[in-house]
């Protein structure tokens, strides 16, 4: 279940398992990175590399993620590390630091902290309310919705 967490006083969507490469792959938790990486695949402040977009375009959101290497969202996760710099192991961690950053050869923010900084700028009239933009996948939407105590029914 995805749930919501503040590091560093800013408001973050938090996964409750690791995504990607030999990761439990929770299907919110999928669903919120993909989101993540959608938002950030459309934010026009980012300058992503060539291999970062060849990755982005094989990943489609909702679509479950089996953990191996030929996965898409493993791809896309593998690409993002490579380019960052930092952890490049396939996987979206739990951020498991009050500030949101861990240091390794430098200090660097985990790729969740990154992600939900996209959503936050592609949404930012309704964030943290994601399941209110339109490219949320359905089964997030309904979590989200959920979460802030509006059980019951949500039309797709």
């Amino acid at each position: 279940m995805v749930k919501q967490i503040t590091f560093s006083g800013i408001h973050a969507w938090h996964i409750e398992a690791n995504v990607g490469l030999s990761s439990p792959n929770k299907t919110l938790d999928v669903q919120l990175v993909q989101f993540g990486y959608l938002m950030m695949s459309i934010n026009p402040k980012n300058v992503l590399q060539d291999f970062e977009r060849e990755a982005l375009a094989g990943m489609k959101v909702g679509q479950p993620c089996n953990g191996t290497p030929s996965d898409p969202l493993v791809k896309v996760i593998i690409a993002h590390q490579r380019s960052r710099g930092g952890v490049q192991d396939g996987k979206v961690s739990v951020i498991s630091t009050a500030s949101g950053a861990y240091v390794q050869g430098g200090k660097f923010t985990y790729i969740l902290a990154a992600l939900c900084n996209n959503m936050r700028q592609m949404a930012i009239v309704t964030y943290p309310r994601i399941d209110q933009h339109e490219l949320c996948p359905f089964e997030l939407k309904k979590a989200v919705f959920e979460s802030y105590g509006n059980p019951g029914f949500l039309i797709q």
